[in-house]
């Protein structure tokens, strides 16, 4: 699917898509560097020899660089954002241009109401509700391989019983949920054609009554 996704972007969308995969990373860091900073908070905390104004400034500057790396992170968050709207701008123009010149005969025998469907509302769910969780799974999986990388490297028995009793809780729940994702997206999308039809026809059907 990445694969076909990819040949639909013009050599301009690919060069920002490269930049907004590196957004996903740094986001990721920037994530992962936000739980590293809480550490030295608990150590200076609940440290044997706990120094309350340490302490006091071990948290103003864990604080600032927090709010600092939340603005990083809603910055990048707006960019590929702006992608993704630009993505599903392309997609129903493309596929609005490719109904629209197949000529009246295919116009005929097409519903309006499912070509309009198809245009708006497929192209935005597949940009919004597709590709967006794509970046945000690649995200959140750097993020997982930051922290279980950090762990093996400071207790390797520690993390490598978590990497153990993870993984086929994951797999578990993937083999389980896959199938009825892929379900219940097919029949949401015959469900909102369905209504996007109904609702058309009927105000379409009172002029003529």
């Amino acid at each position: 699917m990445l694969k076909k996704i990819y040949g639909l972007l013009t050599k301009e969308e690919r060069q920002r898509g490269i930049w907004v995969a590196l957004s996903v990373l740094v986001r990721a860091i920037l994530d992962f560097a936000g739980v590293a900073a809480l550490i030295p908070i608990l150590i200076s905390v609940f440290g044997e020899q706990a120094d309350m104004r340490k302490s006091l400034m071990i948290c103003g500057i864990a604080l600032v660089f927090i709010l600092v790396k939340n603005a990083a992170v809603i910055g990048l968050s707006r960019f590929q954002s702006s992608y993704l709207l630009q993505l599903y701008k392309v997609f129903s123009r493309k596929m609005f241009y490719n109904y629209y010149h197949r000529g009246l005969l295919f116009l005929k025998s097409k519903s309006s109401v499912q070509l309009g469907h198809e245009v708006n509302f497929v192209c935005y769910t597949f940009s919004l509700c597709v590709l967006s969780p794509i970046f945000r799974i690649a995200g959140e999986a750097l993020l997982l391989v930051l922290m279980i990388t950090a762990l093996m490297l400071w207790e390797p028995i520690v993390g490598a019983l978590l990497c153990l009793g993870f993984l086929p809780i994951v797999m578990c729940y993937v083999w389980m949920v896959k199938g009825k994702l892929r379900r219940y997206g097919a029949q949401e999308l015959e469900a909102r054609r369905k209504q996007s039809r109904t609702v058309v026809e009927a105000f379409r059907g009172y002029t003529e009554l």
